[in-house]
């Protein structure tokens, strides 16, 4: 049971980002094209949201299944930390070649 409570208190802090993020991201584009870039961002969750939840419970159900060469029940951690390790690099990179200043409120 603790192990499940803290995966909870983990989740609820990565929930909580959410919406600093979009208002973050609303905040880079100009008050005539907030609501757009709010619609945009709630789209690409909810497909993310749809396409993720099938693909890693389908590698997840590989990974555990006997026609699996390794049973490896992390293959769907390890499979997101290898989409995101990258995702982070790019971020990195914009912020340096866009400068401190760029990402200030419009």
């Amino acid at each position: 049971p603790e192990a499940f409570f803290a995966s909870i208190f983990l989740t609820s802090v990565g929930c909580a980002c959410v919406p600093a993020l979009l208002a973050f991201i609303a905040n880079q584009a100009r008050p005539e094209e907030r609501g757009a870039v709010i619609g945009a961002v709630g789209t690409v969750q909810e497909l993310c949201g749809a396409i993720g939840f099938s693909v890693y419970s389908r590698l997840f159900a590989y990974a555990i299944s006997d026609d699996s060469p390794v049973k490896l029940p992390g293959a769907s951690f390890l499979a997101s930390a290898a989409v995101l390790v990258p995702a982070f690099f790019v971020l990195q990179r914009t912020f340096r070649l866009a400068g401190a200043g760029a990402f200030e409120s419009v």
